[in-house]
């Protein structure tokens, strides 16, 4: 997409806006005109056509670009599962994966169907083992995500002058789920199977399935970036479709899926906590099945909508590589924003604060009614404001 998405609160409430991104910013368009809280964690499909997003109600929304409209999706039962949701779209736009927790506070991960309006999520992981940070393969064929699944505690013993408990170290592990059913791990090496499968592909030699896809005498075209259709998906049973990727477990979090690699960050247990981005490839060659180490002492990452390119802060100073797979040359990725100037009021800086803090950040849409007030005026009467909005959410709870 040519568009940059964005939320603003220029109109006094918390509204989606698209702009050019070549910087024309008199050219930008409000999406929405019906914010009745505060929303974030926003993340926008592949083709630029919707976005999913939570609010401060914690409850995920996917609004439709084009029209402005948004779809309400699910209310999370936990206080602050939506606070900082995991979101994650299919290359083909049509698939969302979330994080939620459960009745028992167990993160899992769920898929949507977007383009069904009736579609309702479901539920692939288990609630016994906590899942997060979900991915698409570039196919669409396969869901990688994180889940804390291995227990070793590095103290020997309970036994001590401080009686110490149980320290739990590396207990991340990276996962593929298969999404059709019956396919092979894309980490377990070529045999004879996949040979034929290849010959196959290569049109050496028909497979029945080739077969059924004549058309005219000719084979359909696939395209091998458009994830499969809905009736593909067999999300009913998920026995024996788990493969664990060959990483041994560790610190990980923030798994995203490049058209190659797989990209998370990894951060070592100590007082000195720096976290580290690396990259793991995508292949079956059981030789080139290694983690490499792409850049030390990130503050956060996150990979472009084509999947080609990562943006990634270093050292408070955005950097732009390509990701594939390979260190960057930091000097030659570093942004330039020497050219780039921002105009700083304080009287308005310190408006807004108050307003958020009043406003939003302390309020539901429940005790919003009250407290929905702007800028300073928001200083007189907080505590009366207060007290009342509490008073009547008891009495409706």
């Amino acid at each position: 997409s040519n568009q940059i998405y964005y939320l603003s609160d220029e109109t006094g409430e918390t509204e989606f806006w698209s702009a050019p991104a070549n910087g024309t910013a008199d050219k930008a368009r409000r999406i929405t005109s019906d914010a009745q809280v505060l929303r974030y964690g926003s993340k926008p499909s592949t083709d630029g056509s919707k976005i999913a997003y939570t609010d401060r109600d914690q409850i995920l929304w996917i609004l439709n670009v084009q029209s402005g409209e948004s779809r309400r999706v699910v209310q999370s039962s936990d206080g602050s599962a939506f606070d900082y949701p995991d979101l994650a779209w299919s290359a083909n736009s049509r698939w969302l994966a979330f994080t939620d927790a459960s009745s028992n506070a167990i993160q899992r991960i769920y898929l949507l169907d977007t383009e069904q309006k009736d579609s309702k999520p479901i539920v692939v992981t288990t609630d016994r083992l906590d899942s997060y940070s979900p991915g698409f393969s570039n196919d669409g064929k396969w869901l990688y995500f994180l889940s804390d699944r291995t227990f070793r505690t590095v103290q020997r013993s309970p036994w001590g002058p401080r009686a110490p408990e149980a320290l739990l170290d590396k207990t991340t592990g990276i996962f593929a789920l298969d999404l059709i059913g019956g396919q092979r791990s894309p980490f377990q090496q070529d045999d004879e199977l996949t040979t034929v499968a290849k010959k196959a592909e290569a049109g050496e030699e028909d497979s029945p399935e080739d077969e059924e896809e004549k058309v005219e005498g000719k084979k359909k075209e696939v395209d091998e970036t458009d994830p499969p259709r809905k009736n593909d998906y067999k999300l009913e049973d998920f026995t024996g479709r788990l493969h664990h990727v060959p990483i041994e477990a560790g610190n990980y979090s923030d798994l995203q899926v490049a058209k190659s690699h797989l990209y998370f960050t990894q951060r070592p247990i100590g007082l000195t906590r720096s976290t580290h981005l690396n990259a793991f490839p995508i292949t079956r060659d059981p030789n080139g099945q290694e983690i490499k180490r792409i850049a030390t002492d990130i503050s956060s990452y996150k990979l472009s909508s084509s999947r080609s390119h990562i943006v990634m802060l270093h050292n408070s100073r955005p950097h732009v590589f390509e990701a594939k797979g390979s260190k960057p040359n930091l000097d030659n990725a570093r942004v330039n924003l020497s050219g780039v100037e921002i105009g700083v009021r304080p009287a308005d800086e310190w408006r807004q604060i108050l307003w958020m803090l009043g406003a939003y950040i302390a309020t539901t849409s429940t005790t919003r009614r009250c407290t929905r007030l702007i800028g300073l005026k928001f200083a007189r009467g907080t505590k009366h404001c207060f007290q009342g909005s509490l008073r009547e959410t008891n009495s409706t709870t």
